[in-house]
């Protein structure tokens, strides 16, 4: 019983048997406090303003969009511009809250991975279902989620 030490990885989860808190912080388990996640914070808000620079005119002007990628406009642009709106609101209040839940701010990156690995999909398998602009387009928005 008790809390199991290890000089190696001090604090760790793995060392605590029982409670929901780090011994001597009051910090809970799985969360991040605002003195410690400044860097994080700013990739989430960062994260946001991108997300929803990009969403806005999927969902706004979808004919101007499709216009730039080479192919007919419709409702999955409007989805996919939706989507990204409600992702940077997620972005935006996980990066505002006082103790960050380390689970979400992980959801978000597995979400940015998988915007990335889906863009190269469909840029592999359907090489020409855009236009040259649009491939750029798209590799260049991939590679700023990426970053």
């Amino acid at each position: 019983m008790g809390i199991k030490t290890n000089p190696e990885v001090p604090y760790s989860d793995f060392h605590w048997e029982r409670g929901n808190k780090r011994p001597g912080t009051g910090v809970e388990k799985g969360t991040m406090n605002s003195s410690t996640t400044f860097s994080l914070r700013a990739a989430l808000v960062g994260n946001a303003l991108f997300s929803f620079l990009s969403g806005f005119p999927l969902l706004a002007f979808p004919n101007l969009v499709a216009g730039w990628l080479g192919v007919p406009a419709n409702v999955v642009f409007t989805v996919i511009g939706l989507g990204l709106i409600v992702f940077s609101g997620e972005l935006v209040y996980q990066a505002t809250r006082p103790r960050m839940a380390a689970w979400r701010a992980l959801v978000a990156s597995a979400a940015d991975a998988l915007w990335v690995l889906g863009t190269l999909v469909v840029l592999l398998a359907f090489p020409n279902l855009f236009s040259d602009q649009g491939r750029v387009l798209l590799s260049a928005v991939a590679v700023v989620v990426a970053v």
